[in-house]
């Protein structure tokens, strides 16, 4: 090599080391940024409630009296990291999601506007309590340029029909409808009847869905027995669930009910581990063993591959 060579590859080795060292600059400057943003913040508004602004930029009014996810939301700005990273990380402009316990509209509103107005993609947000209906309403309204969104005040279930829905005081995301075990209703509760509908009746018939988030407080498999139709015809579809046998016990059913509706339906169970890609399910699924050892976690479904 000549000296004119080398002089040649010293000047580009030192442009790209300079380019680096921007680089670096700019990821520690954003850094800074986003470390400023992670603390207490929230504007109280007239009406009583709170407005806080996530790291997503997604703006949401709440409950400021609510214990669970008010306080996550004012000092760390998101609720449930790793769940939004994943779902966030997974959300496409043509995706079809459907938000079932949608509370004040988290996630409808952080999927809505991942998934914007530039493609066909639109949510469903389906919601029973009359207090979370009115905020999801509204932070819908606040958050522009997100997919169309549908919203059902109603809980959803394997038929039509009405339950109550008791929900304890400043614990929204603790609502759950009275099961087939009722629980001891607290003074403090408050308790409303609300329409149930099938998430099959629910839908436009031949929707096609690719994701569908569950936040039912043990009555999981009354969402997806009603949903065999959507599960049937949506080959992409993931379903995020927690997975909580206390809690379905509460609701009325078991750990071994739940699995045998993931047989029927073709569905396998994956724990969400941290670095979870929902497009491909890594891992070994889990089988009724694993699942009946399992207290408490976030789970994934995915069609069954076949042959």
């Amino acid at each position: 090599m000549s000296e004119t060579e080398v002089l040649a590859l010293l000047t580009d080795l030192k442009r790209e080391v300079a380019d680096i060292k921007v680089a670096l600059a700019t990821s520690q400057r954003t850094l800074r940024e986003v470390r400023d943003l992670v603390g207490p913040f929230g504007v109280a508004m007239p009406d009583g409630s709170m407005l806080v602004q996530t790291l997503y930029g997604i703006k949401y009014l709440i409950d400021p009296l609510d214990l669970i996810i008010g306080p996550q939301l004012i000092v760390y700005r998101q609720w449930e990291a790793d769940l939004s990273a994943m779902t966030w990380a997974h959300a496409h402009k043509d995706m079809v999601f459907v938000d079932v316990g949608a509370n004040f509209g988290y996630f409808t509103c952080l999927l809505g506007s991942r998934i914007g107005r530039t493609g066909s993609g639109r949510v469903y947000a389906v919601e029973p309590n009359p207090a979370c209906i009115e905020l999801l309403r509204k932070n819908v309204a606040i958050n522009w340029s997100m997919a169309p969104i549908t919203i059902h005040p109603c809980a959803v279930g394997a038929a039509s029909t009405q339950l109550d829905l008791v929900v304890p005081k400043n614990r929204s995301a603790n609502g759950a409808l009275v099961g087939r075990r009722p629980a001891p209703i607290a003074a403090t509760d408050a308790v409303y009847t609300v329409a149930v509908e099938p998430l099959d009746d629910l839908l436009p018939e031949g929707e096609v869905v690719d994701l569908i988030k569950i936040d039912v407080e043990g009555h999981e498999w009354a969402v997806l027995a009603g949903a065999r139709k959507v599960v049937a015809r949506s080959p992409g579809l993931r379903i995020i669930m927690e997975w909580a046998p206390l809690q379905m016990t509460s609701a009325g059913y078991t750990a071994d009910d739940m699995v045998s509706l993931f047989d029927e339906l073709g569905l396998d169970a994956y724990r969400q581990t941290p670095g979870f890609r929902l497009a491909e399910p890594s891992g070994t699924p889990l089988d009724r063993a694993a699942l009946g050892a399992l207290s408490y976690d976030n789970i994934v479904l995915a069609p069954r591959p076949r042959g």
